[in-house]
């Protein structure tokens, strides 16, 4: 049975949609944010201009699609505020797309690009302005604050807490068993602890997070397959919640100094960027005594 030509519509902006989204993500974890961002600004004007130019008349479907990059803006704004650049960007190409089309096939359409220049202008550049604060996240950030309470078990029961690690620095770092981003800093992060995990004055611990919606069977379970091998705890402090730590994305690393004090801090990963020698550079200014060979060494 033939669909009807708006619910054909609607399913084909949907998986446009999709298409972009992973592409989208996609182009965030193997190049970079500035990728991302452009992927999903161009990828949906573009989108958007060959729908508009396929249906002029129907405006259901497209304004369905606008109103999809809108909630997700908003959901995401809400999570995680750098992160919303991407679907800001998706929402202003979309718009500016879209009337493009339909100018295409009707000229009269004209008047009402104006306003959707305005609109996916002020758009673009709202996203755009989260940009910066996107790449601190990623680039890293020097502070110097004092770790919150922290208790964790390790996977087999054992507890612990960031207490009774003073005295060592501490490599923390918070992931989610489901994020692939996590996953690839994990894998870049192994090769540093096989490095230091003879070194007593320094502490590894990947930890998971009931709050993220997390487990230490999922853990463990993904952990077994990929890296046995390194430290991993899950928190069980009552009260643990990311936004005590100012906790915007994953994965989440901090630097904890000897005397419990927080040094530096990155949140998510970006193929770009050379992640493991930024990390050595930092314990090299933290830690008492220098880790790893410098440059003139």
């Amino acid at each position: 049975m033939a669909l009807e030509p708006k619910i054909k519509h609607i399913l084909i902006d949907v998986a446009l949609g999709l298409v972009l989204l992973i592409a989208s993500l996609t182009g965030q974890v193997q190049a970079g944010f500035v990728t991302a961002f452009l992927i999903a600004l161009f990828g949906a004007t573009l989108i958007g201009f060959f729908r508009g130019r396929a249906n002029p008349a129907n405006l259901i479907p497209q304004w369905l699609l606008l109103s999809s990059w809108f909630a997700i803006f908003l959901l995401t704004i809400r999570t995680n505020p750098a992160a919303a650049a991407l679907p800001a960007a998706a929402y202003g190409g979309s718009l500016l797309g879209l009337l493009a089309g339909k100018i295409w096939k009707e000229p009269a359409w004209a008047i009402r690009l104006g306003v959707a220049l305005a609109a996916s202008a002020g758009f673009g550049l709202y996203g755009a302005s989260l940009l910066p604060e996107m790449l601190q996240n990623l680039l890293g950030k020097t502070v110097n604050q004092a770790a919150p309470e922290l208790s964790l078990t390790d996977l087999h029961g054992q507890e612990v807490s960031l207490e009774d690690w003073k005295g060592k620095t501490v490599v923390l770092n918070l992931w989610v068993t489901r994020d692939r981003a996590c996953h690839q800093q994990m894998d870049e992060m192994a090769a540093l602890y096989a490095d230091l995990s003879q070194d007593t004055t320094v502490q590894f611990a990947w930890y998971t997070s009931t709050a993220l919606v997390d487990s230490i069977p999922s853990a463990k379970a993904y952990l077994d397959v990929h890296h046995p091998e390194l430290p991993a705890f899950h928190e069980i402090s009552p009260d643990f919640n990311p936004g005590t730590w100012a906790i915007k994305g994953v994965p989440s690393l901090m630097l904890i100094d000897t005397a419990g004090v927080v040094r530096y801090r990155h949140e998510g990963y970006d193929a770009s960027e050379k992640f493991g020698d930024r990390i050595k550079l930092e314990l090299n200014r933290i830690h008492p005594t220098p880790l790893f060979p410098t440059e003139r060494e």
